[in-house]
């Protein structure tokens, strides 16, 4: 679930969660090129307008304007500053669908409420670069015993299953280096 911080503003750089920011033209057009067998979603139980997307920009590589924009580490001051982006804004109830590849970026206000489901679907079809996608930030706090413990049996088949995907992905690594 993503929420609004208690106290200060905060943003996240844009992005594409699979691609590095150092990517070289050729590279981030490879990495678009490949099918990662999942999709990603928010859906907002207040109105939420954190969002900001390049629409259509998981299918092509950054333009030199919009490479020089999201190769810094630092978010922007005004994310309609990059070329194509767009707010997305929903209503309560409302969900948007995406690939996690689409150049984006979030800000967030501690006066404004936000409850937002966040999650991402897909299938071990897509091995290494789908458990590194989805398991960037690794697993070691859930095969903790502490964990594990206080999970229903359904809810310890899960975790097995996302273990299990984890082992056989080999080396998955991680996708963003912040």
């Amino acid at each position: 679930m993503l929420i609004n911080p208690e106290t200060q503003k905060f943003a996240l750089r844009w992005h594409r969660d699979d691609v590095k920011e150092t990517a070289t033209d050729e590279e981030e057009r490879d990495a678009l090129g490949k099918w990662h067998y999942g999709i990603q979603w928010n859906t907002a139980i207040y109105r939420d307008t954190c969002l900001y997307v390049v629409p259509g920009s998981h299918n092509h590589p950054r333009s030199a304007e919009q490479r020089v924009r999201s190769s810094t580490m630092d978010p922007p001051k005004d994310p309609m500053d990059m070329p194509g982006a767009i707010q997305v804004t929903l209503q309560r109830g409302e969900s948007i669908f995406y690939n996690s590849n689409i150049l984006h970026c979030a800000t967030y206000d501690p006066s404004e409420k936000r409850a937002t489901l966040h999650g991402t679907m897909g299938s071990i079809r897509g091995g290494s670069s789908r458990a590194r996608n989805i398991l960037q930030h690794g697993l070691n706090w859930m095969t903790e015993d502490r964990f594990r413990d206080n999970l229903d049996e359904r809810g310890k088949k899960m975790l097995d299953r996302l273990i299990h995907m984890k082992q056989n992905a080999g080396e998955v690594g991680y996708s963003l280096a912040n």
